[in-house]
């Protein structure tokens, strides 16, 4: 006998595509953190946030070199997704943990604090992956919402409160 568990998170049974109602908040706490209220609320109505300039030229030349060093020492490690054509480096998944760069920078107030303040309790990483995309080159990366996928492949979820 098979027990049905409804899924409050319906990614792949869907046939047609349609907008449902969001069942969870956007914004879980109060913490104090590096964004103003303003731009709480904002994010609180959009669902997104955007910040000009988190990284600086040298951080970002930085992890450009970061994701060569990985394509090269990596090889043919699972967790690195290659173009078809080229075998240029395309994602490279559990980054978090492959990368001491990657890792210091995800661990910035600018940016685990936004998390941190968005969410009111602390955080942590449960995935990670860098995506290469070249300028007019490789394949493309479809629009697509990160926590429906992973849900999906393997059950994240906000944790209740």
């Amino acid at each position: 006998m098979y027990t049905v568990v409804k899924d409050d998170y319906p990614t792949r049974n869907r046939i047609v595509p349609e907008s449902i109602v969001r069942m969870d908040p956007v914004v879980w706490g109060s913490s104090p953190g590096p964004l103003d209220p303003s731009a709480v609320d904002t994010y609180e109505t959009r669902g997104f946030h955007t910040t000009e300039a988190l990284l600086a030229a040298n951080d970002v030349g930085n992890l450009l070199e970061e994701t060569s060093r990985l394509g090269r020492e990596l090889g043919n490690d699972e967790r690195v997704v290659r173009e078809h054509a080229s075998g240029d480096v395309r994602s490279i998944f559990d980054v978090h943990r492959l990368s001491d760069l990657v890792d210091s920078i995800i661990r910035r107030p600018g940016i685990a604090g936004i998390a941190r303040q968005l969410l009111g309790s602390d955080v942590y990483i449960h995935q990670s992956r860098l995506n290469v995309k070249p300028g007019f080159r490789g394949g493309p990366f479809y629009w697509h919402s990160d926590f429906e996928t992973w849900h999906a492949e393997d059950a994240c979820r906000p944790l209740a409160r």
